[in-house]
C-alpha cells in the first residue's frame, strides 16, 4: 500500500488534494512523515483522535465591541460563514480535526488564506502539510514569506497569506515539535511489544521448542521434518493439533512464563505514559473501572488543562491574523469547554441566594424567566424587602434576538473581550508613534531648533493680533498646498488599489469587496504624521513671533498628541473613503451593472476624493495643527485666559462659541469647529 493510500484510509477523505502529499524529502520536521504515520496507531491514535474530535466540535462565538463600550455577540457574520465551511470540500469539524492531527503528528499546522494576499478577506482556508513548508526570512531574521514545495513545483506565499500554527520547538523555532516526538520512546516500545505478541500468535500461541533424536538425521530428513512441522503445527490456526512423531523423535518445549512473554505490565505503563504526554486521562481511553465521580473529574481535567489551552492557542492566532480583516472591533472566542461542577454550583447559588443575589439573578443564570418579587432581597423575620424594588426588565423573545442577530453578553466576558480588542488596537497607535519619532528626529536635525526656557509674559495689541492672523493665513496657504497634493497623490494610488481589489475580488461583491481596512488605515497614518508634524512646527513659529518668545514646546506631549490625532484623523478619512466605495458598489450591484460600470462608479468616488475632499482635509487639518501649537506655546509661557479669534465670514456656531470665556485648558480641541474652519485664539 502506498503512503498516500495509507494516509487516505486514516483520514477517511478529509485531506487536501493528492498534490500536497508527494514527498521529495524537502523541509522535513523532526518527526518525518513515515515516522509520524507509523506511530499513528494504538494508543497514540486514540489520544490524537480524542483531542481532535473534542476540538473539532468546538463552537465559534463572535463578539463586537460597540461604540458605547458594550460588547454584543453576533449570530450572523461573513467570518462565521467562512469558519463553518472553510472551503468547498471541508466543514468546520473536519478542518479542525485535520489541523489538530497535523499539530500532534508533525508539530505544526499551517493554514493557507486563499485570496488573502495583501491582508484581504480570504475566500477559503486550507490546511497545508507542514513538512513541505519553509519559512523565508530577511537579513534581520524577520519572516517575509513562505515557500511550499510539492515535488518539482514550488508555491511562494506572502507572510499574510499563511497562519502558521505550531508547537514551540526550542531547537528550531521555524519548525514545530510534534507531541508524537515526546511520546516516541513509549510508542516505539509499545509497537515492539505488539509485534512480539503478534509473532507469538503466528508461531503457535505458545513457546517454541526443539526436537530430540538419538539418531543422526540426513539433510533430506531434516528439511522434510522442518517443513512438516511448519505446515501442520505452527501458527494460531493449528494450535492444539495432535503432533505425531516418528523414528524416536521427542519434542521438548522451551518453557517461558506467559506473563513475561505478553509484557502486560509494560504495555500498561507505556499506555499510561503516552496518555500522560497527550494530556488524556486514562479513564477516557475506554476503561470501565472508573466511577461516575472519577470519570467526571477526568473529563473536567481533560477539558481544562488539555483542550482549553489548545483552543486558546488557535483562537489567539485567529484574532491576531484573521479577525482584524473583518473589523478592528471584532473578537472570536469559544464556549468554555470545562464544565463547572454541578454540585458545587448548586451550593454556591444556595449560599448566595437572598444575601448578595436575588431569585431572578439566579434564575437568569439558569436561563429561566423572572418571577414577581424575585428582584428583592428580604430580611430574615419580617418578610419585608431589603434592597431592590424595580420590576424585572422584559426579557427579549427569541424572535427579537434573531431579528437583530446579536445576544447579550455577561459583564465578565464583556470586560475580557473589551480589554483584548483595545490592546490589539494599541499597535495602531504605536505605528503612529514611531512615525512621529522619525519625523521629530528629522525635523530637529534639519531645523536645528534650540529649546530654551524663558518664563516671561507680554501684553498684545490689536495690531499685533491682526498681523498675526494675516501672517498665519499667508503661511498656511503653502501648508495647505502640501497637504492637498499629498492627499491627491494618496487617493490616486488608493484608487488603483481599490480597482485592483474589485477586479480580483469575489464574484459575490456584495459580501466581500477585498479591501483591507487595517492596511489602508496604516497607509493613511503614515502620510498624516509628517504633515501634522510640519504643521505643528509652523504653528509654534507663529505663536513665538506673536508673543516675542523663543519656540518652546512640550515635546513629550506634542508627540503623544500627534500620534493620537493622526490615528483618529486617519480612521475618519479612511472610513469615509471605504463607506463611499462600498455604497457605490452596492448600488451598482443592486442595478445588475457590469464590472466596467462598477469600476466607473469607483472612479467617480475618487474623483471627488482627489478634488473637494483633498482640499477640505488640507484646510481642516492645517487649522487643527497650528491652533494646537499656539495653545501649547501660550500654556508654556503661563498665559491662562485666551480670546476666541473669529475668521472672516465666520459661521453662526463659531460666533456663539466666541462669546464664551475660554482658557488654555478648556479651549483644547475646540478648533476647528467644523471642516474648513479657520478660527483661532490669542492670549489675553
Amino acid at each position: 500500500m502506498s503512503i498516500y493510500s495509507k494516509f487516505k484510509n486514516i483520514f477517511k477523505g478529509n485531506i487536501p488534494p493528492l498534490s500536497l502529499f508527494i514527498n521529495n524529502g524537502y523541509g522535513q520536521s523532526i518527526i518525518t512523515k513515515n515516522d509520524a504515520l507509523d506511530f499513528y496507531t494504538g494508543w497514540v491514535y486514540r489520544c490524537i483522535d480524542l483531542r481532535s474530535n473534542a476540538l473539532g466540535a468546538i463552537d465559534f462565538k463572535l463578539y463586537k465591541l460597540k461604540k458605547n463600550g458594550e460588547v454584543e455577540e453576533i449570530l450572523e457574520h461573513e467570518l462565521l460563514d467562512l469558519l463553518y465551511k472553510f472551503n468547498p470540500n471541508t466543514t468546520k469539524f473536519d478542518f479542525i480535526k485535520l489541523s489538530i492531527t497535523y499539530l500532534d503528528l508533525f508539530g505544526a499546522s499551517p493554514w493557507l488564506l486563499d485570496g488573502g494576499k495583501g491582508g484581504r478577506q480570504p475566500n477559503n482556508l486550507f490546511v497545508l502539510r507542514p513538512e513541505y513548508l519553509t519559512v523565508k526570512k530577511d537579513k534581520q531574521n524577520n519572516v517575509i514569506g513562505y515557500e511550499y514545495r510539492i515535488g518539482q513545483t514550488t508555491h511562494a506565499y506572502d507572510k499574510d497569506e499563511v497562519i502558521f500554527l505550531k508547537n514551540y520547538n526550542p531547537s528550531n523555532p521555524d519548525k514545530g515539535l510534534g507531541v508524537v516526538e515526546a511520546a516516541r520512546t513509549p510508542a516505539k516500545h509499545n509497537d515492539y511489544i505488539g509485534q512480539h505478541n503478534t509473532k507469538l500468535l503466528e508461531n503457535g500461541a505458545r513457546p517454541s521448542g526443539f526436537m530430540e533424536s538419538e539418531k543422526t538425521l540426513t539433510d533430506r530428513d531434516y528439511k522434510r521434518l522442518k517443513k512438516e512441522m511448519k505446515d501442520k503445527y505452527q501458527g494460531y490456526a493449528n494450535a492444539y493439533e495432535v503432533m505425531l512423531l516418528e523414528g524416536g523423535l521427542k519434542f521438548t518445549p522451551a518453557m517461558i512464563p506467559p506473563k513475561d512473554l505478553e509484557f502486560i505490565m509494560a504495555r500498561e505503563l507505556n499506555r499510561d505514559e503516552i496518555a500522560g504526554i497527550f494530556g488524556v486521562p486514562k479513564t477516557m481511553l475506554g476503561y470501565n473501572d472508573a466511577t461516575r465521580a472519577s470519570a467526571s473529574t477526568s473529563e473536567y481535567i481533560f477539558a481544562k488543562w488539555t483542550l482549553e489551552p489548545l483552543a486558546t492557542k488557535y483562537f489567539e492566532q485567529l484574532n491576531e491574523f484573521l479577525v482584524p480583516r473583518y473589523g478592528d472591533d471584532l473578537w472570536l472566542w469559544y464556549e468554555p469547554l470545562a464544565q463547572k461542577d454541578e454540585e458545587a454550583e448548586t451550593n454556591r447559588k444556595t449560599a448566595s441566594w437572598n444575601k448578595w443575589k436575588t431569585t431572578n439573578e439566579i434564575r437568569a443564570e439558569e436561563g429561566l424567566e423572572p418571577v414577581n418579587g424575585g428582584d428583592q432581597i428580604y430580611m430574615g423575620m419580617s418578610n419585608m424587602p431589603l434592597i431592590g424594588n424595580n420590576p424585572p426588565a422584559p426579557k427579549k423573545s427569541a424572535i427579537e434576538l434573531q431579528a437583530k442577530d446579536v445576544l447579550d453578553v455577561d459583564l465578565k466576558t464583556q470586560k475580557y473581550i473589551k480589554k483584548r480588542i483595545m490592546n490589539r488596537n494599541v499597535r495602531l497607535k504605536n505605528i503612529g508613534q514611531k512615525a512621529v519619532d522619525k519625523s521629530f528626529d528629522a525635523f530637529i536635525e534639519k531645523k536645528k531648533i534650540v529649546f530654551k526656557i524663558v518664563p516671561e509674559k507680554k501684553g498684545l495689541s490689536d495690531d499685533q493680533i491682526d498681523a498675526f492672523y494675516k501672517s498665519r493665513m499667508n503661511e498656511e496657504a503653502g501648508l495647505e498646498g502640501l497637504w492637498q497634493k499629498t492627499f491627491t497623490d494618496f487617493f490616486e494610488k488608493q484608487e488603483q488599489r481599490f480597482l485592483t481589489a474589485l477586479e480580483e475580488g469575489k464574484k459575490d461583491l456584495a459580501a466581500d469587496y477585498g479591501i483591507n481596512a487595517h492596511n489602508e488605515l496604516k497607509a493613511t497614518i503614515d502620510i498624516i504624521n509628517p504633515l501634522l508634524y510640519q504643521t505643528v512646527m509652523q504653528g509654534t513659529k507663529q505663536a513665538s513671533e506673536l508673543i516675542g518668545e523663543p519656540s518652546i514646546i512640550d515635546m513629550d506631549f506634542i508627540k503623544a498628541w500627534l500620534a493620537d490625532v493622526a490615528a483618529k484623523t486617519g480612521e475618519s478619512i479612511n472610513s469615509t473613503t471605504i463607506e463611499a466605495f462600498e455604497k457605490a458598489l452596492k448600488a451598482g450591484i443592486a442595478n445588475g451593472e457590469s464590472l466596467g460600470e462598477l469600476k466607473a462608479r469607483v472612479e467617480e468616488v475618487f474623483t471627488s476624493a482627489k478634488g473637494y475632499r483633498a482640499e477640505m482635509i488640507a484646510r481642516t487639518e492645517t487649522a487643527r495643527g497650528v491652533t494646537e501649537a499656539h495653545r501649547k506655546m501660550y500654556e508654556y509661557y503661563g498665559f491662562e485666559d485666551v480670546k476666541w479669534l473669529l475668521s472672516p465670514g465666520a459661521c453662526e456656531e463659531c460666533v456663539v462659541k466666541s462669546s464664551d470665556k475660554w482658557n488654555v485648558k478648556s479651549i483644547e480641541g475646540q478648533i476647528p469647529v467644523h471642516p474648513n474652519c479657520k478660527c483661532d485664539y490669542t492670549p489675553l
